[in-house]
Order: structure tokens, then C-alpha cells, then sequence
């Protein structure tokens, strides 16, 4: 019996497909050997134990699955684990204190000279994926660090309430430590000053939106906000935020927050009951930032605008924006009063306040 003669170019055609068959299939199997020694070298280090082990374990997964390189996986770890050990927590179960060590050492890691290979959206998208492994395990963690932090007081007869209050004071103490690491390290993460504003709104808004799976309740969520942006705003200039860029990186932060909140389902008139929130944090924020308080009026004016500004885009009617202007022009005026108190500049501001009057109408 006689067959076909397969063309030449046809012939061509299966040889090279063939080979790379054969190319990728051989790719695939260094991969998993990769990630073989990737997970063999991380069970050996002695120096990973307890909680701080499990996070930065879960970071390493975490990371390769994102489709990084095991070579930079590990080098983000290994900064992790260094920090870890530099604020002499490897043996610590305490989550307040490890969260934002991990945190601050991965994000280091990003702009070390051997991982510094990553655009900014993939930096960005590193980072994100760092805060969700920090915050993966807080529903647990911080129940069980409340309940240490009441000891003998959780068998009494309101010890449900004090356990809800000592948790949400865990969990503002967390997010108003990730939320000065994360923008205090934009430029250790390799995230210069041209971009620093922008990577504020995006990175905020991916801290806030951790809050529903991190286990915040409904009922703690304020504080923790307020807290997330006095935080943020004050590490401004640390990150490597200009001071003629301070009134733009605030405006990130607040339209970040908003985004952030909406990701996680609260509805527009849920967030419009945050307006005082946003403003008082961003004003208290700037104050322990290192503005003087000769630029208090100017900062509060621009804050103000700011938040209406955020509310605006989000559809509120003119007749809303109007009450919530008078209202904002109120609260700025309290906490410019309380921070000017608190630095002992003034005891008392309210003339400086009318500024806000019939400005924006």
C-alpha cells in the first residue's frame, strides 16, 4: 500500500511544533522544580516560626501564583523575614506588631536593586497582593489577640461587648500602622515622585477595600477610616510626595477611600455619612505631617473642597452638596480648633474660619 508524501512545508511545520512541545513541557517542569526548592528552602529556615512563618509563607504562594518569578517571590520573603527579625518578632504572636513589619519588608523588597525589575502597575499590583496576604488571617488573629488582651475580664457578664471594643481597637491599631507603611514606603518600593500621587489613590483604595474580608465590622468601620487617612496623610512626605503636591496626594487619599468603601459595597449614602470622617482625618493628618499652623486655614479650605468634590463625582445633587458644605465648614473649623490646641499655637481660631462661607457656591 502506498500513503500520501507529506509535503515538505507541512513536514517543517510538524517538526517545529514538536520541538516546542517538547521546549514548553521541559519549562514547565523547571518551574515546579523551582517552586519545589522554593517551598523546601522555606521550610528549613529556622528563622521562620509562629504567625510571622504563616504570613510570610502565605506571601511566597501568594506571589507565585500572581505569576511572579520565584527568584523575586523570594527576595520580597526575604525582606519580610529580615524585618521581622530587625524588630525581633520572629517568635511573636502578636498580629498589631507583625502585620506592619511584613508589610514594610516586602514592600522594601519591591525596590531592592535584584527585585527593582517591575514596572509601575505590576509594583502596584505586588503591593496589593502583599496587604491582602497581611490581612488574610486578621478575622482570627485579632479575635485571639483580644481575647489576650482581656484575659480574666472575658468571663464576665459583658464580656461579648468588651471583646467587640478591645477588637476594634486591635483593628484600628493595624490599619493605622499598614496605612503609614504602605505610603511611607513608596519610594523604598521603587515608586518614584512623578508617580507617588497616583500610587496613593490606588493603594489606599486596595488597604480600605481589605476591610469586609479582613473581618471590620459595620459598626467599627469609622474609626478605622478616620485613622487609614490620618495616617496616610501625615507619611505624605516620607513616601516622597512634594509639598506643592501635599493638597493633590490628600485629594488621592479621600477619592481613594471613597473608591475603596464602594468596592466593598457601602452605597452612596453610607459614604455621604463619612463626609465629616474625611475631613477631620485628612485635617489631623496634615497637622502631625508637619504642616505649620499658618497653613492650617488654607489646607482646611482645600480639604473641604476636596471631599465635596469626591461627593460631586459621585452624582449628589447640587441641594445636597450645598447642606454638606455648610456642614464640612463646621467640622473643618473643630478640628483646625483641636489640632492648634494640640500643637499650643492659638486657643482659638473660629475668626479664621468664615473663609469657607459662600466660596463654592
Amino acid at each position: 500500500m502506498t500513503g500520501k508524501k507529506i509535503p515538505a512545508r507541512n513536514l517543517i511545520s510538524i517538526i517545529l511544533i514538536g520541538l516546542m512541545v517538547v521546549l514548553l513541557t521541559e519549562c514547565k517542569e523547571i518551574t515546579i522544580e523551582e517552586q519545589n526548592i522554593y517551598s523546601d528552602s522555606l521550610s528549613d529556615n529556622p528563622n521562620l516560626s509562629g504567625l510571622s512563618n504563616r504570613i510570610i509563607k502565605q506571601l511566597g504562594e501568594d506571589l507565585v501564583t500572581a505569576d511572579l518569578s520565584v527568584h523575586q517571590a523570594t527576595i520580597i520573603q526575604q525582606g519580610a523575614l529580615q524585618e521581622v527579625d530587625t524588630q525581633d518578632l520572629s517568635d511573636s504572636d502578636n498580629i498589631v506588631l507583625i502585620a506592619p513589619a511584613v508589610m514594610k519588608g516586602a514592600q522594601q523588597a519591591i525596590g531592592s536593586s535584584q527585585a527593582d525589575t517591575l514596572i509601575l502597575d505590576e509594583k502596584l499590583r505586588v503591593i496589593e497582593i502583599i496587604l491582602k496576604c497581611v490581612t488574610k488571617l486578621l478575622p482570627h488573629e485579632v479575635t485571639q489577640n483580644a481575647l489576650i488582651k482581656l484575659g480574666t475580664n472575658r468571663n464576665t457578664a459583658n464580656s461579648s461587648s468588651l471583646l467587640r471594643n478591645t477588637k476594634e481597637t486591635v483593628y484600628q491599631q493595624i490599619y493605622s500602622s499598614l496605612a503609614e507603611v504602605v505610603i511611607q514606603n513608596l519610594d523604598e518600593a521603587g515608586i518614584g515622585v512623578a508617580d507617588a500621587v497616583s500610587a496613593t489613590q490606588t493603594l489606599i483604595c486596595s488597604l480600605i477595600s481589605t476591610l469586609s474580608t479582613a473581618g471590620v465590622e459595620e459598626s467599627m468601620v469609622t474609626e478605622v477610616i478616620k485613622l487609614i487617612i490620618k495616617n496616610a496623610v501625615s507619611s505624605l512626605d516620607e513616601g516622597g510626595v512634594e509639598p506643592a503636591d501635599l493638597g493633590d496626594g490628600i485629594r488621592s487619599i479621600i477619592i481613594g477611600t471613597l473608591q475603596g468603601l464602594q468596592s466593598c459595597g457601602m452605597n452612596q449614602e453610607d459614604l455621604m455619612a463619612l463626609d465629616g470622617i474625611l475631613t477631620t482625618g485628612s485635617i489631623e493628618g496634615m497637622f502631625n505631617g508637619g504642616v505649620l499652623a499658618e497653613e492650617g486655614d488654607y489646607y482646611a479650605e482645600l480639604i473641604t473642597l476636596v471631599v465635596l468634590e469626591a461627593f460631586e463625582t459621585q452624582g449628589v445633587s447640587e441641594e445636597t452638596l450645598s447642606l454638606m458644605e455648610d456642614y464640612l465648614i463646621g467640622v473643618a473649623a473643630m478640628a483646625l480648633e483641636t489640632a492648634f490646641l494640640t500643637l499650643k499655637e492659638g486657643s482659638s481660631i473660629w475668626g479664621q474660619m468664615m473663609w469657607g462661607i459662600g466660596k463654592w457656591g
